[in-house]
């Protein structure tokens, strides 16, 4: 039996039935093996330093995100990967409100059929581990991760509108950030470009050659399935 994807971005799910995929404000009824990729409300993400052991890490983070109010109330900390670092540890995380996380987990155990959860960090991670470096394209944000070789480097800009100089400048400024933190090793190096709901094929094509430009490296476009 093959799989169904279930996308939550954005604050609206996209639910693949047969060849159509239809956007909806509501949450689907699960098919048995379904996947959910979700944003969690576009929760804060991103890398941390860590002044403690693994086991404190995600507390740490979550009262560091409250104190500096990036998230209201209590918050569960999802740690991806930790690297020790000295006496503490490089945390990539997710901070997924209480409210939304109760209320996701709340439709998954109402559902007859099992799915499997996994946030856009999860995803980007496990896709950074096979290349040197990922961007992630959600309508006019853009994340970029590296982690490889001892690096953990996240980098995320969202644009000011859908216009186009809008969303070119972002991308810049994105790129800019990541000069300053990644150095490629050699000509040949890429980063692996993953656009979700993107407007048609070619939409980010002139976006992956200036993107290419910027950094001197290669990009790799993920496949792509049309939405019928």
């Amino acid at each position: 039996m093959n799989s169904t994807l279930i996308l939550s971005v954005q604050g609206a799910w996209y639910n693949r039935s047969e060849q159509t995929w239809a956007p909806s404000l509501q949450q689907p009824r699960l098919l048995p093996q379904s996947h959910i990729l979700s944003d969690f409300d576009n929760a804060p993400c991103g890398v941390m330093m860590v002044d403690s052991r693994p086991d404190f890490a995600a507390a740490v983070i979550e009262k560091q995100l409250r104190s500096e109010g990036l998230v209201d109330g209590e918050a569960h900390v999802l740690t991806h990967r930790i690297i020790s670092a000295g006496g503490g540890c490089r945390v990539f995380y997710t901070a997924v409100p209480l409210a939304v996380w109760q209320a996701t987990f709340g439709w998954l155990h109402g559902q007859a059929s099992v799915g499997l959860l996994f946030s856009v960090e999860a995803a980007m991670l496990a896709l950074a581990q096979r290349h040197d470096a990922v961007l992630c394209r959600i309508g006019r944000q853009f994340r970029f991760l590296v982690a490889q070789a001892g690096n953990l480097i996240y980098l995320s800009s969202t644009a000011f509108s859908d216009d186009p100089d809008d969303i070119e400048t972002a991308l810049l400024n994105l790129a800019d950030q990541a000069r300053t933190q990644w150095q490629p090793r050699h000509a040949k190096m890429s980063v692996y470009w993953c656009d979700l709901l993107a407007p048609n094929a070619e939409d980010g094509t002139p976006l992956q050659a200036r993107l290419g430009e910027r950094l001197g490296v290669n990009i790799e476009v993920a496949p792509v399935t049309q939405m019928t």
